[in-house]
């Protein structure tokens, strides 16, 4: 491994100077040099004006490395699964930088990796963070490819990759749709993750009950028992349930005993049932929910697991593939807003996927069936946009 690792560039190295010291007239003391002696000339002439400077052509990798908590350690196999990617072949001229978790250290991470020639700037993960980093390279007309999901990271020169329930509760309201299965209730989890899952519900034209409850198992039993009364009706034909694990089962426990009957009503939920638990979970069995495809999923995991000994956050994954994106754009030598959302969009280990012009990213899912067994694709994800 340490072979492949040859060459590049370790975090936090900077040895390359700012462009703006070049071009300045604050220069330390020890770099002054007297102006010769012009004739003619009462006073030396003045500083020639600095010049802007044209985006790099390297591959900046903006990740809190020295973070404390789960951003330090999806930060390190985001970096673990990017220098797979370039290990697989490609340039293996990747500039590196610790943001430290913070908006400040994200700003001057990113202004260090442009000074070094970063053409691209894939990362950080925070909102703050993303927010902070797109705001510098933007002054240098950079694009940033970052590891968010929400819909405040993303702008005109800043493109998220983080997995987002939006696009999932499309997905699975457009599947359901499909089979008939409408009008769709909503019983929301009061969250940031709900939050957004309410949101791509009222976009994608969900339009009915939406119940909300705190993510507590004993604040469930109301919220519950007022949507199984509407649920039950002829109307309720479909129920979107966006929460996990041990949430869920509270959720299940409360609806079925207030009559709510799963071969009777359609469940929907999101890829946070993709877990051992809601296998087990009554309400969810031949629940429906959209996903990237599990071969995809495994692929990956094999894939890192064989490098590195163990399995990482699912979200790792998005460190392979966005590397692989910028070794393609670094190719074709173009890193533009037009390339990145390019209407065929792009592929790697979570399917396809595109970026559209407010910076979020769209991908192509597959719709899964839950069963005791586990999660089975019962509509595959298209292979292209």
């Amino acid at each position: 491994m340490a072979l492949l690792l040859a060459g590049l560039v370790l975090p936090g190295c900077s040895s390359m100077s700012r462009m703006g010291d070049l071009l300045s007239d604050n220069k330390s003391a020890d770099a002054t040099v007297a102006a010769p002696a012009q004739p003619g000339l009462a006073t030396p002439p003045a500083a020639m004006p600095a010049m802007p400077q044209a985006p790099g052509k390297r591959i900046a990798l903006l990740l809190p490395l020295s973070a404390a908590g789960d951003h330090k350690s999806l930060a390190n196999n985001l970096e673990k699964s990017a220098r797979l990617a370039l290990a697989e072949g490609g340039s293996a001229d990747l500039i590196v930088k610790d943001t430290g978790g913070t908006a400040d250290q994200a700003r001057s991470a990113a202004e260090d990796a442009l000074n070094e020639g970063a053409g691209i700037i894939l990362g950080p993960i925070g909102v703050a963070e993303v927010q902070a980093a797109a705001s510098a390279a933007a002054a240098r007309g950079v694009n940033v490819v970052s590891f968010a999901s929400q819909p405040a990271a993303a702008s005109a020169n800043s493109f998220t990759m983080g997995f987002s329930p939006e696009a999932e509760v499309r997905a699975v309201l457009r599947h359901a749709a499909d089979q008939g299965k409408h009008p769709v209730a909503l019983l929301q989890p009061q969250s940031a993750y709900g939050e957004l899952a309410a949101q791509a519900f009222a976009q994608a034209g969900g339009g009915g009950l939406v119940k909300t409850y705190a993510r507590v198992p004993t604040a469930v039993t109301a919220p519950a028992a007022a949507m199984a009364k509407v649920v039950k009706a002829p109307a309720g034909q479909a129920l979107l349930l966006p929460d996990g694990g041990q949430m869920l089962r509270s959720v299940s426990l409360a609806l079925t005993r207030n009559g709510v009957d799963p071969k009777k009503v359609k469940i929907l939920g999101t890829s946070l049932w993709d877990d051992a638990l809601t296998r087990s979970t009554p309400i969810a069995q031949g629940g429906w929910f959209a996903s990237v495809s599990p071969e995809l999923v495994e692929g990956f995991f094999q894939k890192f697991e064989r490098a590195h000994k163990y399995r990482p956050q699912r979200s790792a994954s998005l460190g392979y593939d966005a590397v692989k994106l910028a070794l393609q754009l670094q190719a074709r030598g173009d890193f533009s807003s037009a390339a990145l959302t390019a209407a065929p969009g792009f592929s790697g280990t979570n399917g396809a996927y595109r970026f559209q012009s407010d910076g979020r990213v769209e991908r192509q899912l597959a719709i899964m069936e839950m069963t005791a067994a586990g999660p089975k694709v019962i509509a595959p994800a298209k292979p292209s946009f």
